[in-house]
């Protein structure tokens, strides 16, 4: 991988989520405010508060935002206050401020995957902090498996990272893994499940202290995705057939996902906005 360009965060911060590429433009939420930047050289065009200065107080730094949508020229936020309540933000970049409108685009999504009569369905698994997903037959609603059955006693919560992905007899499914309230992180895993049986095919794990996993993009058969904790971040290209690592770059610390756009991916690290592209 190659490096086209970084930009520093200032005052310096951290990126709180997966940028998102739109129309040529690179948005990147950090500090309560979203940045605006040229994707294909980094240049900064302009940073605009989301929130007023007592309305931050109620949402925390970190984990404060939860999804970020664009559609048809407008950009939607579904912000997380400290005491579990959900704002919605309908953002016009032309006009560089929040409008009123329809924030429908954040709650919609497919959660499930039909697959030769099997549903494969992202769903809590036991009580409200388990995620996982479950694999029924389709017509006779029969359980087949669920992703905790091979899980360590010792995880207790656990959440699912982006989609699950159907590779061709096989889920593929991202999960961290908390030990405590889902604040301290006890490790991840990355597992290919055969769709009706539920068997392993190939599985990548880690249970280091503090390490998890944040959003993936999928290009051709690989994913792209960043992980790790204050130490020992990284940027991996995986094969997603046969579970191998293709790139493992290593950066400290990673901040958030990953976008891609036209062969660049971009996220944060160290209070850096990064677009890294492979090497010919």
């Amino acid at each position: 991988m190659k490096t086209l360009w970084k930009f520093t965060l200032y005052p310096k911060g951290r990126v709180d989520l997966a940028p998102l590429t739109a129309d040529g433009m690179l948005y990147v939420l950090a500090g309560h405010s979203l940045w605006a930047l040229n994707s294909r050289w980094g240049y900064y065009y302009y940073r605009q508060p989301l929130l007023g200065p007592w309305t931050r107080l109620r949402f925390p730094e970190r984990r404060w935002v939860k999804r970020l949508v664009s559609t048809k020229g407008l950009l939607y936020f579904m912000l997380m206050d400290r005491f579990g309540r959900a704002l919605p933000i309908v953002f016009d970049p032309e006009k560089q401020h929040a409008i009123e409108g329809d924030a429908g685009p954040l709650y919609r999504g497919i959660m499930y995957i039909f697959t030769q009569g099997v549903k494969v369905e992202r769903c809590y698994l036991d009580g409200r902090f388990r995620e996982g997903v479950t694999a029924h037959l389709h017509h006779e609603k029969t359980l087949l498996w669920t992703s905790a059955d091979r899980l360590r006693r010792a995880i207790k919560y656990t959440e699912v990272i982006g989609d699950i992905l159907q590779v061709n007899d096989t889920i593929v499914v991202c999960q961290n893994y908390f030990s405590r309230r889902r604040h301290m992180a006890a490790g991840y895993s990355i597992t290919s499940f055969h769709h009706r049986t539920g068997a392993i095919v190939w599985n990548i794990e880690s249970y280091t202290y503090s390490h998890r996993l944040h959003p993936f993009v999928v290009v051709g058969d690989a994913m792209f995705i960043t992980g790790g904790g204050h130490k020992d971040g990284f940027f991996r290209k995986i094969d997603l057939v046969s579970g191998r690592t293709l790139i493992n770059e290593h950066f400290d610390p990673i901040d958030s996902g990953v976008a891609h756009h036209e062969g660049v991916f971009f996220f944060g690290a160290g209070g850096e906005v990064i677009a890294l592209a492979e090497d010919a």
